[in-house]
């Protein structure tokens, strides 16, 4: 299994995602669905990141780092 490093900054922007999802929108199941959805993504990135893209940005992908599409 793979490492999968969170950083403080996508910690804080998952924050603002759920508390925009909750609050603005008011809608507590998509909430709950969204996280439910990055879980899952978390694990299949600690399994095997390979079957996700890398990272558009160069300076990322030349560091080896992945991007994830949530819905």
């Amino acid at each position: 299994m793979y490492k999968l490093e969170i950083t403080d900054s996508a910690i804080k922007d998952l924050e603002e995602i759920t508390a925009y999802i909750s609050i603005t929108l008011a809608n507590t199941k998509a909430t709950a669905d969204f996280l439910e959805e990055v879980e899952l993504c978390y694990h299949q990135l600690k399994r095997n990141p390979f079957v996700f893209e890398k990272c558009r940005d160069s300076r990322l992908a030349r560091k080896g780092l992945y991007r994830a599409i949530i819905k």
